[in-house]
């Protein structure tokens, strides 16, 4: 097929990506790869990960190398087919979430997904853990499935994250209405005994006080004073 004909197949599922297609959707739609390396060769697509690439005048955000990070991790689905999945095959969490939510203060010098099932990647800069997330688990940010708030909490206490910047992440999200304190509560019931708290509720307020917040600080952002005390 001449590159063309597949080429117009192609570029509207990219403008629906973000600039990005990967190998494995490009050859579904006819392209040789062949043709995707003389592509590759005159500019025309920019290879970012492997198997994927961003097509030439695309505008990149903060998020396209991340967003080329979770297409290599099932390159055969589009985008919009993984996400309205009950399983997207790679959910951003940890402090790839963080960042996604705009929480907290951690840096990421790494791309962070849980699966539910074992996935290998030849990207160093992927790290994949192996743990299902439900569907309220997990939202969209940016194009991307990425764990919620109170899902990213405890999974960031389970990993042993230090207190100081999980309280940051907690404050943030309170402050932002991202979450509400019952839910992160739950959430943190499981693990409350990390700081030895007697419930999810204190382990909420153990984690602001290590930002300094408290009392009345605490009531605005949804305690009961009879907890916050």
């Amino acid at each position: 097929m001449k590159w063309v004909e597949w080429w117009r197949r192609v570029t509207p599922l990219a403008a629906a990506q973000n600039g990005l297609v990967t190998a494995a959707q490009a050859l579904d739609r006819g392209a040789s790869r062949a043709q995707l390396t003389q592509l590759v060769k005159h500019g025309v697509l920019e290879r970012l990960s492997y198997g994927v690439y961003l097509v030439a005048g695309a505008p990149m955000d903060m998020w396209t190398d991340t967003r080329a990070a979770w297409l290599s991790l099932d390159p055969g689905r589009t985008a919009a087919q993984r996400l309205a999945s009950t399983d997207p095959v790679g959910i951003a969490s940890h402090e790839t979430a963080c960042l996604l939510h705009g929480v907290g203060n951690m840096g990421a010098d790494r791309f962070e997904f849980v699966t539910s099932t074992r996935l290998r990647t030849r990207n160093p800069l992927v790290h994949l853990r192996t743990r299902s997330a439900g569907g309220d688990e997990w939202t969209v940010r940016q194009g991307l499935p990425v764990t919620t708030i109170p899902r990213t909490v405890s999974d960031l206490v389970r990993d042993g994250v230090d207190g100081d910047h999980l309280g940051a992440v907690v404050r943030d999200a309170l402050v932002d209405r991202l979450t509400t304190v019952d839910e992160l509560a739950v959430a943190l019931d499981p693990v409350s005994s990390v700081y030895q708290a007697t419930d999810g509720y204190m382990a909420v307020v153990h984690l602001l006080d290590l930002v300094g917040l408290r009392g009345i600080d605490l009531e605005r952002l949804g305690f009961d004073p009879a907890v916050a005390a």
